[in-house]
């Protein structure tokens, strides 16, 4: 939990940007640089399929946040996020958090471990659709054994 003061140290170097309708917030395959939360409106979620189309796969809104991957390294954007409606979005970069790591260390610490449970919450999510997946293929295969028999 991060005290009040230390809120106001993270508000410092957050930065707020607004987005109009259909206006790209990050492109996937671009660096990544930061991580986003939504203050007010919708942002739409998409990755390209394999025809090169753009595909949603998710829907944010306030209080939701997306791009904290990049707060830890250095690799490029996996999905493109888009305004669905006007937003108000606040930025935090790594180059601020890198800054509060050696300026703040103890809130930087807790930052990265809000991070890592966040991360840690999505792979599980991530891991059991795969399974379903893996489960319902088994299944189809099952179907399609039983048929050539």
């Amino acid at each position: 939990k991060l005290s009040r003061g230390e809120i106001r140290q993270i508000e410092k170097v957050m930065h707020i940007r607004q987005y109009t309708l259909n206006e790209v917030i990050v492109k996937q395959g671009a660096p990544g640089s930061g991580m986003y939360i939504i203050v007010s409106g919708r942002v739409g979620i998409y990755i390209l399929n394999h025809e090169h189309q753009e595909r949603v796969i998710t829907e944010l809104e306030r209080g939701d946040f997306f791009g904290e991957i990049a707060l830890l390294d250095d690799s490029p954007r996996t999905a493109t996020a888009k305004a669905e409606e006007p937003c108000t979005i606040l930025g935090f970069y790594r180059p601020d958090l890198l800054g509060l790591l050696e300026t703040k260390p103890q809130i930087g610490i807790k930052i990265l471990i809000a991070l890592s449970e966040v991360l840690a919450t999505r792979l599980r999510m991530t891991n059991e659709d795969l399974s379903k997946v893996q489960r319902q293929l088994q299944k189809i295969e099952g179907l399609h054994q039983n048929e050539g028999e």
